[in-house]
Formats: structure tokens, C-alpha cells, sequence
């Protein structure tokens, strides 16, 4: 019996728990950057006549939460931001001389909440378990998990074919003063040779040349 308990104890170390929710885009999305309120990043490949952009943000910094929409407001502001991000000119202006045509857009949400179990509480909790019948040994087990953490990341993925890519030499981003709350991007670029480029207010030029 003595052993039992020993490996019950064991067993009933803190654990954490992540569940993870896609919703709206049907397509698992790529694994983001570490989760950081003001701070976004974007990947942006250029292939030919084929640009492809790929926003990932915390939706703290676009919807100013991150729990599942619960009001009407916090639901409005959700179904505002998909609109809205739907149509890549409401956050990026593109060369008109490069003639860029959108041919494909996804939107995701990723969802993460984070469980944890207190672990003192379990031990003694177990303690007295030789006092009870062996079959209720568990039945409290998840009584005492917290949320201890909950983010939620809206990713968006666009493609366009251009006419002219030679003339695709910048693009501005316009994310800043419309999203007071997103203070900095950090954008990987991917042309003829690869960088790395932190984009604020203040420097909204992502340089492709």
C-alpha cells in the first residue's frame, strides 16, 4: 500500500494542460512567434510574379482581448477585424506601378488556454487517500486546476500575383494607426536575399530592394 500511494504521488505532479481552437480558417496555421502584446510579426516571400504575406498577431492588439468573444460588443469587434482584414488596403499599400492582384486570403484564430494543477494541494489531498475507498481515490483530481494563462492569435494569409513584380520595391503598412495598440512588427523578408526589418509608426516602409 505504502508503494501505491508513493507512485500516486508521483503521478499527481503539477501538470498543465493546453487545449488549442482553430476556428474560421479551416487549415491548421503555421506555428507563431512567441506570444507578445504590441508586437506582431510577418512573413513576407517573394517568387516571381507571387508576393505572400503572413500576418500573425496576439488579438490583443487588434481587438483589445484575448478570451472567447462573450458580449455583443467583444463579437462585433471580432467580426469587424475579419471583414476588415479580408481586404489587404484596409492595412498595407502596395506599388500601383506593380500591379498586384489579390488571389487568395485566409483568415485563423488560434485559441490557448493554459490549466494548471496546484501541486501542494494534491499532496494533501493524498495524503489521507488510505482512509478511503481505492475506487474514489480520484474523483477530486481536477478539482483544483486553474486557468493560468489564456491567448488567443489571429493569423492572416494573403497571396497576389503582379504584373510587374520588378516594380514591387516597398510596401507600407498602415496596421499603426489604426491599431493604437500594436507598437511594433517584426517582418522576415524572403526576395532575392532574406532579412529581417522591425517596423513601427514612426518606419512603416517594409524595403523589398
Amino acid at each position: 500500500m505504502e508503494m501505491e500511494n508513493q507512485m500516486t504521488r508521483l503521478t499527481l505532479t503539477s501538470t498543465a494542460v493546453v487545449i488549442s481552437i482553430f476556428a474560421i480558417g479551416a487549415q491548421a496555421q503555421p506555428a507563431l512567434a512567441p506570444h507578445q502584446h504590441g508586437e506582431a510579426q510577418l512573413d513576407v516571400v517573394t517568387d516571381g510574379q507571387t508576393l505572400s504575406l503572413t500576418l500573425n498577431s496576439p488579438a490583443y492588439n487588434l481587438v483589445g482581448f484575448e478570451h472567447p468573444a462573450q458580449t455583443d460588443q467583444e463579437k462585433a469587434r471580432i467580426q469587424a477585424i475579419d471583414s476588415a482584414m479580408r481586404t489587404p488596403e484596409h492595412w498595407i499599400e502596395l506599388p500601383p506601378e506593380a500591379d498586384c492582384a489579390l488571389s487568395q486570403v485566409e483568415i485563423g484564430q488560434h485559441h490557448e488556454l493554459k490549466l494548471e494543477e496546484d501541486e501542494e494541494e494534491h499532496d494533501q489531498e493524498h495524503e489521507h487517500e488510505h482512509e478511503h475507498e481505492h475506487e474514489h481515490e480520484h474523483e477530486h483530481e481536477h478539482d483544483h486546476a486553474d486557468l493560468i494563462d489564456e491567448h488567443m492569435d489571429l493569423s492572416f494569409n494573403y497571396r497576389f500575383l503582379c504584373a510587374a513584380p520588378e516594380l514591387l520595391d516597398r510596401i507600407k503598412l498602415t496596421l499603426f494607426g489604426k491599431y493604437p495598440l500594436l507598437e511594433s512588427l517584426l517582418a522576415q523578408v524572403i526576395t532575392h536575399t532574406q532579412s529581417v526589418q522591425l517596423l513601427n509608426a514612426a518606419n512603416p516602409y517594409l524595403k523589398l530592394k
